[in-house]
C-alpha cells in the first residue's frame, strides 16, 4: 500500500530578521615514533560553519506522507513541507559564502524561501552569503517579504497552502544572519512533494498493540511513542525502539494521561540530545508541541482519536529521502526528523 508522508524540516541559519551584506531521550516523542621519523602533528580542524536542520515526517492512515517543518494543512499526497535550515559560524569565522542543494527523489518542490533555482523535485541556492548577525535575530521577515502581508507570494503554491508565513515562529537566536539574492534572514526554507519513501518502522496491529519492526538498515534509536484519546481526554504509552534490522517492539494501548507540558519539555531535551542547540529544539517545539501534545485537528492527518505513533527518523533515512548537498561542507550537519504516523 502506497503511504502518504509529510516532512517538514528546519535548518539553522534563519532568513529572518537580518539586514547589511553577507559574505537526552525526550518524554513524549520519541549517542609514537623515535629519532627522525617524528609523528606529524594532525592538522586542526578548518573552522566553517555547523548547518542545523530540523522537521516532521507525517504519515497519514490512508497513505499519505508528508515533509514539512511546521503544522500546516496541505491536502497533497506525500508532501514534503517546509524543511528549514540554519547555519551557525565557528568562532573567529565572520563571513563565508556556501552554496545548498536538497533534492526529493521522484517528487517536486512546492514551496521554498528565498528564492532559488528549482528543477522538479531539486532546488538550490548557489550562492548563501553567511555572517554574524549584529543582535538578536527578531522573529519576524521583512515586512515586503511577509507572505502574511503579501497574498501574492502566499499564493503560489500548487496546493494553495503557503507556510512561508509561519517562518517568523522558526527564527533562534545564535544562528547566522543570511543573503541570497535580494533577499535576507536567519533561514533556509522548502516544501516538498513525494510520491511514496519507505519508512525506517513497518506498524502492524496485533490486537489492541501495535507491533514495529525496523525495516531500516540501521535500527530506530531512542523511544517509541504512542498517543490515543479515550472519553477523559488523551492517553500516551512509550517503549524502547527496536534498535537492529529487522528487530520488534510492541506498543501497547495508550492508557497513562498525557502531560502537555511535561512531553514538551520531553520533546526539547530529545532534540538537544540529537544535537540541536536549545534555541533550535525550543523553535521545533514551538512549532509542534501543541499539535503533538495539545492537538485541536484541522485534518484527519491532526486526530489522535485513532491513535498516532511518534519516532525519530535515523540520519542515514533523512540523507536518503532528502539528500542535502553543501559547499564547502559543515564541519556538522544535524538532520532531527520526527515521524508521525496515524493509526
Amino acid at each position: 500500500m502506497t503511504r502518504l508522508v509529510t516532512l517538514t524540516m528546519l535548518a539553522a541559519g534563519s532568513l529572518a530578521g537580518c539586514s547589511g551584506p553577507a559574505t537526552a531521550e525526550p518524554e513524549g516523542a520519541p549517542a609514537p615514533t623515535s629519532g627522525a621519523e617524528q609523528a606529524t602533528p594532525e592538522a586542526p580542524a578548518t573552522p566553517g560553519y555547523a548547518l542545523h536542520e530540523w522537521g516532521l515526517v507525517d504519515v497519514a492512515a490512508g497513505g499519505t506522507v508528508e515533509l514539512a517543518a511546521g503544522p500546516g494543512q496541505p491536502d497533497a499526497p506525500l508532501e514534503v513541507r517546509k524543511p528549514v535550515l540554519y547555519v551557525r559560524l565557528d568562532p573567529g569565522i565572520d563571513a563565508l559564502t556556501f552554496s545548498a542543494a536538497v533534492s526529493v527523489p521522484g517528487g517536486t518542490i512546492v514551496e521554498h524561501w528565498p528564492a532559488g533555482d528549482v528543477a522538479g523535485g531539486a532546488l538550490s541556492w548557489p550562492r548563501v552569503e553567511a555572517r554574524a548577525c549584529d543582535g538578536a535575530p527578531t522573529r519576524d521577515l521583512p515586512e515586503q517579504r511577509e507572505s502574511r502581508r503579501n497574498p501574492s507570494r502566499a499564493c503560489d503554491t500548487v496546493d494553495g497552502y503557503c507556510e512561508v508565513a509561519d517562518l517568523p515562529g522558526y527564527v533562534a537566536d545564535g544562528s547566522a544572519c543570511l543573503r541570497v539574492g535580494e533577499q535576507e534572514g536567519t533561514l533556509l526554507f522548502y516544501r516538498a512533494a513525494l510520491p511514496s519513501t519507505r519508512l525506517p518502522l513497518e506498524l502492524s496491529r496485533a490486537g489492541d498493540a501495535i507491533v514495529a519492526r525496523a525495516t531500516s538498515d540501521h535500527g530506530v534509536a531512542g523511544t517509541l511513542v504512542r498517543i490515543g484519546r479515550d472519553a477523559s481526554g488523551l492517553r500516551i504509552a512509550r517503549v524502547a525502539a527496536p534498535s537492529a534490522p529487522g528487530a520488534t517492539a510492541t506498543l501497547p494501548a495508550p492508557t497513562q494521561a498525557l502531560d502537555a507540558a511535561r512531553e514538551r519539555e520531553g520533546l526539547v531535551r530529545e532534540l538537544t540530545g540529537l544535537g540541536l542547540t536549545a534555541p533550535e529544539a525550543e523553535a521545533f517545539a514551538r512549532a509542534w508541541s501543541s499539535e503533538l501534545f495539545e492537538p485541536q485537528p484541522t485534518r484527519s492527518l491532526m486526530r489522535p482519536s485513532a491513535g498516532v505513533v511518534l519516532y525519530w527518523m535515523p540520519r542515514e533515512d533523512v540523507d536518503r529521502m532528502a539528500p542535502l548537498t553543501l559547499d564547502p561542507p559543515p564541519r556538522e550537519l544535524v538532520r532531527a526528523i520526527l515521524v508521525r504516523v496515524e493509526l
